[in-house]
């Protein structure tokens, strides 16, 4: 416990310092856990004689991570302009480095790449059908949409506007909802929810994990700066706080459910006490999108 409390501790820091730091550092950040992840998720796989083609899950992950920063013409712009008030003689140079990089994590790139790379998959299937099969190939693009895809609206987050403020959102609907979920599933938990794919957890857990993400979400709403408020009204945070407390269970209970099915009790042991990086992150896997979406959608962001 000990060891689990002391390791909690300091990713919690490097989570905090990773939130506060530029946008395209968190962007990094995503980038790194997501190949950590997926690499994770290859591994469990294979101990059900199954693969993933680490060539394209790789490349996918670049591509998807990156356009969730670099393929947004805003921010395009802005690093343009950035560049230009150095007033250097190669200014030119990194402007047309920026256009470059703008153009291959575009959308139009990331389609040109997925293409490429079913393509690549299904010669793959047809040409090394004794070494490569369709569970292979299915659980290829289900990792990358799985990891990288579902991971990038983290990054998509943080470029929005108000995004320094926002992104904390991701952190309260999964983080408080597991915490609440685990304490009042330890001292309520009478029925189990899901026995065959997760044994300890509870409905009550999951009841508390969806209350505890709901009340943080709207005391957060009331501290958040006025300009935030103005554009996020408070109910929004509190819808936010009820989805995120369901989706983040969703994606804890699917992470446990392909553990299961894999015979493997964590993705790894990167965090001593906590497994693996796909361990930390599931429950984000399924809040980030959720976030993304509703304040794009409904609210206009």
């Amino acid at each position: 416990m000990k060891v689990r409390i002391v390791s909690g501790l300091i990713g919690s820091a490097f989570l905090i310092a990773a939130l506060l730091a530029p946008p395209s550092i968190l962007m990094l950040v995503v980038l790194a856990a997501s190949l950590l992840a997926i690499l994770e998720f290859r591994q469990a796989v294979q101990s059900v004689s199954r693969t993933v083609d680490p060539a394209v899950a790789m490349l996918m992950t670049f591509m998807l991570v990156g356009n969730s920063r670099y393929g947004n013409t805003a921010i395009a712009e802005d690093i343009r302009s950035l560049v230009a008030s150095w007033n250097t003689g190669d200014a030119t140079f990194w402007q047309a480095g920026v256009d470059a990089l703008a153009w291959c994590f575009s959308g139009s790139a990331v389609r040109v790449v997925a293409f490429a790379c079913i393509a690549w998959l299904f010669g793959r299937l047809i040409f090394q059908n004794d070494a490569f099969h369709l569970d292979d190939l299915a659980m290829t693009l289900t990792g990358v949409l799985y990891i990288p895809f579902l991971m990038s609206f983290v990054a998509q987050v943080r470029s929005m506007e108000h995004g320094a403020w926002l992104i904390w959102c991701i952190v309260i609907g999964a983080v408080i909802t597991d915490t609440a979920a685990y304490f009042v599933g330890v001292t309520l938990g009478r029925h189990k929810l899901l026995p065959k794919v997760s044994p300890k957890k509870t409905v009550e857990g999951a009841i508390g994990g969806v209350v505890g993400s709901t009340l943080a979400m709207l005391v957060f709403g009331f501290i958040v700066p006025a300009q935030v408020q103005s554009a996020v009204a408070w109910y929004h945070f509190l819808i936010l706080g009820i989805l995120c407390g369901v989706v983040s269970q969703l994606g804890d209970w699917s992470a446990s459910a392909i553990k299961r099915s894999a015979g493997i009790k964590d993705f790894g042991k990167l965090i001593p006490g906590h497994g693996g990086m796909l361990d930390r992150i599931d429950s984000i896997l399924f809040v980030g999108p959720v976030v993304y979406l509703y304040l794009q959608a409904v609210v206009g962001l």
